[in-house]
């Protein structure tokens, strides 16, 4: 059977529970293959340093002999089916898990087994041999911390390698491990902050562009943001990590203190016995995160803590001014009325062309069956232009005089200096004025090429009028595109 189709089947029959974060398989696919290579970087640190750490305790000398050790991943797509499985028949006691499906999210909690305290606590184990086996080496190696940012500067987890194994073949590949360690912990922020910026925006304090998915099933807008401001982050320290320190402690340890608040507040409101203790430990953890804050940004503020001053404030004055735009918006178009059917009168139709062909006259045919009072436009910039004037008669006024129908109006403007856009404007304006009871409609006529690269041999006359009508048009004015498809 089809693994992800098993997998709809075992989504199927979950019970309607509360949202979270989306999980899609594409997503636990890349996700396990991400976590093998994590898994295979830590584990070839771990045998360099171990072994180092062994040498240097026999014989206290350098060695290139380092073992590696490779990592056997499972298959992704089996092991998701049988964490569904388990979990769908109560074998994981108290495990979160998620799936999207049709659009919904899902989550349900089962019960955590053994397995998952025992890995858990592995991976302290190995954080606690990694970190102090570097200082220890470091130590006997007489390693220490070069200057960021200066020239020769080689991080400490470098040098100890080098001092280790060498700079051979292992060296390369631990570093490169390192590397992709490093940019899988970037997966966090990459997930994490387009949702953030999703929830935020649902609540119309970021633009609603935050809450469309990708074609990757992903919140893009978010990725986007989140990396342009990551790499002018670099670009602006010159990509010295460690001046970003303190703009990480300030915004860490302010969002501890607000969360250790915000759960002050909660225990509050929960009115029941021994909530008092919840209360003493969160009051004390945002006491002592709000005092580390403060020392952070006193001691850190010239060495770029006052960037988050700066733009916290500044974020929070651009989320209030995008809600306070988004519900004045939803106030002006509020409508609780049934249609109003009341003065529909017929537009004033005005139908810019710049001689007479095919498109004009498509354009010409669409507004006499909108309304009887057309106005066609032209604006002589030159001597290369046809007059319309001399042969009007013979191409529209004969014609519809024959049918029993309405002349269009024709006005033939010249412009001395060469303006096309501002005599149309003028026209559309004042006859906007003159009849403040009546709607304008503007039908433009505009030509459409079969390729990209042909509408660079023509001018873009159509488009930047349209967007002019818009800028400097009002409620009455309409634009009205007229496309002509050009032949391939």
């Amino acid at each position: 059977m089809d693994p992800y189709r098993e997998i709809a089947e075992l989504q199927r029959n979950w019970s309607p529970p509360r949202e979270l974060a989306t999980t899609t398989p594409r997503q636990v696919e890349l996700s396990g293959k991400g976590i093998g290579l994590t898994i295979l970087g830590t584990l070839l640190i771990v045998a360099g340093l171990a072994g180092g750490t062994t040498i240097a305790i026999v014989s206290g000398r350098q060695s290139r002999d380092i073992a590696l050790v490779k990592s056997q991943g499972q298959d992704t797509e089996a092991t998701v089916i049988a964490l569904l499985r388990n979990a769908n028949q109560k074998k994981l006691p108290r495990l979160t898990y998620e799936f999207e499906w049709n659009g919904q999210i899902y989550a349900r909690s089962t019960d955590i087994p053994v397995s998952v305290w025992k890995t858990l606590t592995a991976i302290i184990g190995i954080l606690i041999l990694m970190l102090g086996g570097i200082a220890w080496l470091a130590r006997e190696y007489h390693i220490g911390a070069s200057n960021p940012g200066e020239a020769g500067y080689e991080s400490v987890l470098s040098q100890l390698l080098g001092a280790v194994s060498g700079h051979g073949a292992f060296y390369y590949v631990a570093m490169g491990s390192v590397v992709l360690v490093l940019a899988l912990s970037a997966n966090t922020a990459f997930s994490d902050f387009p949702r953030l910026c999703q929830i935020v925006a649902e609540d119309n304090y970021l633009p609603h562009a935050f809450t469309t998915r990708g074609r990757r099933l992903v919140f893009s807008q978010g990725i986007y943001v989140l990396a342009f401001l990551a790499g002018a982050l670099l670009v602006i320290f010159k990509g010295v990590t460690d001046r970003l320190i303190p703009l990480f402690a300030v915004g860490a340890f302010l969002a501890f203190t607000l969360s250790q608040a915000g759960m002050v507040v909660h225990w509050k409101k929960q009115r029941a016995p021994g909530t008092w203790r919840s209360i003493l430990v969160n009051g004390l953890g945002a006491t002592a995160t709000a005092v580390t804050l403060l020392v952070v940004l006193a001691a850190k503020f010239l060495e770029g803590a006052w960037v988050t001053v700066l733009l916290i404030p500044s974020l929070l004055a651009i989320m209030l001014s995008v809600h306070r735009h988004y519900a004045r918006v939803a106030a002006e178009l509020e409508l609780k009325t049934p249609l109003d059917l009341t003065h529909l009168n017929p537009p004033l139709v005005v139908v810019p062309i710049q001689g007479w062909n095919k498109i004009a006259q498509k354009g010409l045919r669409f507004a006499i069956n909108m309304s009887t009072d057309v106005y066609v436009l032209q604006v002589k910039v030159g001597e290369h232009i046809e007059d319309l004037r001399p042969r009007w008669c013979q191409w529209v006024e004969r014609p519809m005089q024959e049918l029993g129908l309405p002349v269009p109006h024709l006005r033939v403007m010249e412009s001395p200096y060469r303006q096309i856009f501002r005599p149309i404007l003028d026209f559309i304006n004042d006859l906007a004025e003159k009849n403040p009871e009546r709607h304008i409609a503007v039908l433009v006529p505009e030509l459409v090429e079969g390729h990209w690269y042909h509408y660079l041999l023509h001018n873009q006359r159509a488009a930047l009028l349209k967007g002019l009508l818009l800028v400097k048009g009002n409620r009455k004015i309409n634009v009205i595109n007229v496309p002509w498809y050009l032949a391939e």
